[in-house]
């Protein structure tokens, strides 16, 4: 049940996932010009909408675990590498462009060891979805 704008901004479990995000939004693995709400709301949104769409109510143990894999590579593909690959639509990457640019004048540039954390992080991230495919 949709409630109320006020409602919503008082919902304990909203104002958490918007807080983490927020936290998240102001580290140096994040990229520039995330809009928490939307993201939240994204995620949410198909996070408890996938076990409906997968009819996972009526599938076996195995099956229900099959079907959060899917789910989670899929979201850590999105989260890694997005759905668009850059330069592919001019549009886009102009928008990126100016996003990035807006949100650069109040993020910090990240340091060298952050940024070799990062691609730490984005190396095991990726080698888990290429494990996690070819399993498939």
């Amino acid at each position: 049940m949709i409630r109320d704008r006020a409602a919503i901004d008082n919902d304990p479990f909203w104002q958490g996932m918007i807080s983490s995000l927020r936290e998240f939004t102001q580290t140096d693995y994040a990229q520039t010009g995330i809009d928490v709400e939307v993201h939240a709301l994204t995620v949410l949104t198909s996070l408890f909408t996938w076990p409906l769409w997968a009819d996972a109510r009526n599938k076996s143990s195995r099956q229900r675990r099959q079907l959060a894999q899917r789910y989670t590579t899929e979201a850590l593909r999105l989260a890694g590498n997005g759905v668009v690959r850059p330069g592919a639509f001019d549009d886009i990457d102009q928008m990126r462009t100016a996003a990035q640019k807006k949100a650069s004048t109040t993020k910090k540039a990240p340091t060298k060891a952050k940024t070799t954390s990062a691609a730490r992080l984005k190396s095991k991230a990726n080698a888990k979805v290429s494990a996690a495919s070819r399993r498939k």
